[in-house]
């Protein structure tokens, strides 16, 4: 169960009526003609499209027909955390998740045309769906109840990603639109907003963007990184470190805190790969450190955040697994690089202290209302 953080800070009455909710159950065979001939045309008539794509055309095996259509478009392509990797990071068409920047947000607005695949726009990656949107919003699911939930759609292609696309592009070519829709400078455009986007990022994590970089040098395209709830995964695991294939950038989708080793060890059986954890450790509940220093001021009495320091190399030697502590992105990328090569479960202890603090602190997306 998800309470939006607007409702944890709401009044309310001592009693409410329960909210009665129904699932309606995902739709077989093959999307409405009618429908696909509607987005087809709206699709046809643009020449800024925009793609964001989510966890459901990863999990429909449409990544090639993602491709395809982003081809076909010439769009820009937005990803949800989870449908990270359904375009290749390094391709110049992709934005990735980064839907939070300043200079993608102008580029949505400038466009003329989104195609949402398999993404419920929550509301963490639209600022609680205040994100402008184009207003021609082509909308496929194969959830029946997810088109126009949270933002009103012009076409709603209900149906199985792979499916869905598949009928549109054949609709494309018997209305015979043009084999490149988007206008000949958009592509420059696209390019341009990720690349500001990544380096703005980039810009706010001071000495830690080393971690980033180091991490990223080790990775083979195939590795399998899985990240918990954290500050690290939040600020650069889940937006800058590349993805290049889809499956290979797990999250949790609750926000729940925690499920990071057990989501590895998953991965790491269907993987038959040995899990490598990397800790990062600044001694507490960092988020809500930095959240009550936002509130109320640096130098004011922290409440419940300051955990303090376990031996946690001790603790993974005691489970067998052998541990090492590390105080410098060198010894860092060295500890990573022997880790991955030794095909044993292995932990990494990071004293992000050591290494330093952020250039900007990470408060999270929640917006608490300022104390009176």
């Amino acid at each position: 169960m998800e309470i939006p953080i607007d409702f944890q800070y709401a009044s309310t009455a001592p009693e409410v009526d329960p909210v009665q909710f129904t699932a309606t159950p995902p739709p077989e065979g093959k999307p409405d003609v009618a429908e696909v001939a509607r987005a087809a045309k709206l699709i046809a008539g643009s020449r800024r499209p925009i793609v964001w794509a989510g966890g459901g055309a990863v999990a429909a095996g449409a990544v090639d027909d993602v491709q395809l259509l982003v081809r076909r478009l010439g769009a820009g392509v937005l990803t949800s955390p989870n449908g990270r990797g359904v375009v290749p990071e390094d391709d110049p068409s992709c934005i990735g998740n980064l839907s939070w920047d300043t200079d993608v947000r102008v580029l949505c607005r400038e466009a003329d045309l989104l195609v949402a695949i398999g993404t419920r726009f929550q509301g963490p990656n639209t600022e609680n769906w205040k994100m402008e949107l184009p207003t021609r919003l082509v909308q496929l699911d194969i959830d029946p109840t997810v088109p126009g939930r949270n933002y009103p759609v012009q076409a709603a292609v209900v149906s199985d990603a792979k499916l869905s696309i598949t009928a549109l592009l054949e609709e494309l070519d018997r209305i015979n639109a043009p084999q490149v829709l988007a206008e000949p400078l958009w592509a420059d455009r696209v390019a341009a907003a990720a690349r500001s986007g990544r380096e703005r990022l980039r810009s706010t994590l001071g000495p830690q963007v080393g971690l980033l970089d180091a991490l990223a040098s080790c990775l083979d395209p195939g590795t399998v990184v899985v990240k918990d709830s954290t500050i690290s995964a939040y600020t650069w695991g889940n937006r800058l470190l590349p993805v290049l294939r889809p499956r290979t950038s797990i999250m949790p989708n609750s926000f729940a805190i925690g499920l990071g080793l057990p989501h590895a060890i998953g991965a790491a059986v269907a993987s038959q790969a040995p899990p490598v954890v990397l800790l990062f450790v600044d001694g507490g509940y960092g988020i809500l450190r930095n959240i009550q220093e936002s509130q109320y001021g640096p130098g004011r009495a922290l409440i419940g955040v300051d955990l303090g320091r376990p031996d946690f190399c001790g603790l993974a030697a005691a489970f067998g697994i052998q541990a090492e502590r590390v105080e410098s992105i060198g010894a860092y990328a060295t500890a990573v690089k022997r880790a991955l090569k030794n095909r044993r479960p292995r932990l990494v202890e990071v004293d992000l202290d050591a290494i330093g603090p952020m250039k900007v602190n990470y408060t999270g997306t929640s917006k608490p209302p300022k104390p009176s």
